[in-house]
């Protein structure tokens, strides 16, 4: 009797200390976290930003006339870069260069707001001059402050080719090569914040295509970065945020940023791991929601509460709702695929790669009973797509956004897919379980799962 007794008490003394371990648990996700606001610090560096790079092109209009270019060039060619896409292009409209349909199609590619532009004509080329100089080297001069004259600017000499001592001596190099390559600073306003840092790289010729070839090789990026540590919970997390690669943005909310757990080591370059926010964008950190805001000049991570099954476009979370229609015009319903995965499938006709795994696809859909394919078409030219579905056969619908439609319900923004094909594997629950450029990845998910 006596041990019966004590066997009751322990048990409920077990019962409830798990009860009161829930209801402190319970209390502690229910505690709302304080707003935190950004002191975002400038680093000449891309982060964890994949470091692209543009090529400088030797297609000066015959109309510019540079002047003093330097005397120390016994050879050299003329390269130019816009540096501001938007307004180049709007210029060209306002001068009747392009054509209303073709200024159009731009806006949608590069989406330009011409609220933000100027209607006057304002400097968005750059122009350098790189060659070979009197003492058997190279170098690159650059019109820093837009005004067609080498006069006064810097003249920067490089070693080429580069030579390493060994190979510890080129992985150093190419670990740490933004602090080695030539720089300039541009100023393209009246404003002294009105100027960037232009990478210059006469080295990474592996970029030219098959058709591109020139004496003279350059391409260029702007290394600017904006970075951050923040402790949330006992996680460490670190923000980074880039206006472009190769143009100036000039409005600090319409910055991207990458936020993720501060590890030993990220892989760089990475889209999958590493998915760019936008302003206005929920991320969730240690299982709280934040909005990434930006109010009177400052950015805030502004507290939404706990949620420990969080949305997103990585795998690991939620798929949000998408608000968006097939192609025909009715409305996607996640409710249609009960009980199912969804393989979203994105696809544009004028990337062929993205078209290579159509058969690899029909038989997924047709071999795994529980998965629907559901096709996303991203693509300016509806008609091409309805061609091409029939061409292929895509027996799946496929969703599509006409490019007047605002950017919040295009699936591909939706879930920040930037490149083609990208896969997209959502389970049951509607769990994100994978995402990859590669079909056979998600075919060995499937494989787990038999």
């Amino acid at each position: 009797m006596k041990t019966k007794y004590l066997l009751q008490t322990s048990l409920i003394a077990v019962l409830m200390i798990s009860f009161y371990a829930c209801e402190n648990t319970s209390k502690e996700e229910e505690v709302q976290l304080k707003d935190i606001q950004l002191n975002l610090n400038d680093k000449l560096s891309f982060g964890h930003f994949f470091p692209q790079r543009e090529l400088a092109f030797s297609d000066i209009n015959e109309a510019v006339q540079l002047q003093n270019i330097p005397s120390e060039f016994v050879d050299y060619e003329l390269k130019s870069f816009t540096f501001n896409i938007a307004q180049a292009y709007y210029q060209d409209f306002k001068n009747e260069k392009i054509s209303a349909e073709e200024f159009q199609m731009l806006q949608q590619i590069y989406q330009i707001d011409t609220t933000q532009l100027s209607s006057t004509e304002i400097p968005s080329k750059l122009y350098m001059a790189i060659g070979e100089i009197q003492n058997g080297n190279r170098a690159v001069v650059v019109d820093t402050d837009l005004d067609l004259d080498f006069k006064d600017e810097k003249l920067h000499e490089f070693e080429y080719p580069i030579r390493f001592v060994d190979e510890d001596d080129e992985e150093f190099y190419q670990r740490n090569k933004i602090e080695f390559l030539p720089k300039a600073t541009v100023q393209y306003g009246d404003d002294e914040t009105e100027q960037f840092i232009l990478l210059i790289d006469p080295y990474e010729e592996d970029l030219a295509n098959n058709t591109y070839s020139e004496k003279y090789f350059l391409s260029i990026s702007i290394p600017k970065l904006k970075t951050q540590e923040l402790q949330i919970k006992d996680q460490t997390f670190i923000i980074e945020a880039k206006s472009n690669f190769t143009q100036v943005q000039k409005q600090s909310e319409k910055l991207q940023f990458l936020v993720f757990q501060k590890k030993d080591s990220i892989e760089v370059g990475n889209e999958i791991d590493l998915l760019r926010f936008q302003l206005n964008d929920t991320i969730n950190l240690s299982n709280n929601d934040f909005q990434l805001t930006y109010e009177n000049g400052e950015f805030i991570l502004k507290s939404l509460g706990y949620n420990n099954r969080p949305t997103g476009s990585s795998e690991g979370f939620f798929l949000p709702k998408i608000k968006t229609n097939y192609l025909d015009g009715t409305a996607y319903a996640v409710e249609e695929y009960e009980e199912q995965f969804q393989l979203f499938y994105f696809w544009t006709t004028w990337s062929l790669p993205s078209l290579e795994d159509v058969a690899q696809l029909k038989k997924i859909q047709k071999d795994q009973k529980n998965v629907a394919v559901v096709g996303v078409a991203v693509d300016a030219n509806q008609g091409a797509v309805k061609r091409m579905i029939v061409r292929q056969e895509m027996n799946w619908k496929t969703l599509y956004a006409p490019s007047e439609t605002a950017n919040n319900l295009k699936p591909a923004l939706q879930l920040k897919v930037m490149s083609f094909p990208t896969y997209i594997l959502v389970n049951e629950e509607g769990k994100i379980i994978k995402r990859t450029h590669h079909l056979k990845e998600v075919v060995e998910v499937f494989a787990v799962e038999e």
